[in-house]
């Protein structure tokens, strides 16, 4: 796999959120891309800004 260095590209940083999705900034334009057919609560974790609490499962 490569590494798009945050550039939200490659996807191999995608994450699955338990809790705290309230705390998360909205979905990127390239986020959309990339996870439109994975679960609500995935997100790139190069692309979001967290803003207070937050349970993440990494490679899910």
């Amino acid at each position: 796999m490569m590494n798009c260095g945050g550039a939200g590209q490659c996807g191999t940083c995608i994450v699955e959120i338990t809790e705290g999705m309230e705390n998360l900034s909205p979905l990127t334009d390239v986020e959309s891309k990339i996870l439109k057919k994975k679960p609500d609560n995935y997100r790139l974790a190069c692309q979001t800004l967290v803003n207070g609490s937050v349970s993440v499962v990494t490679k899910p």
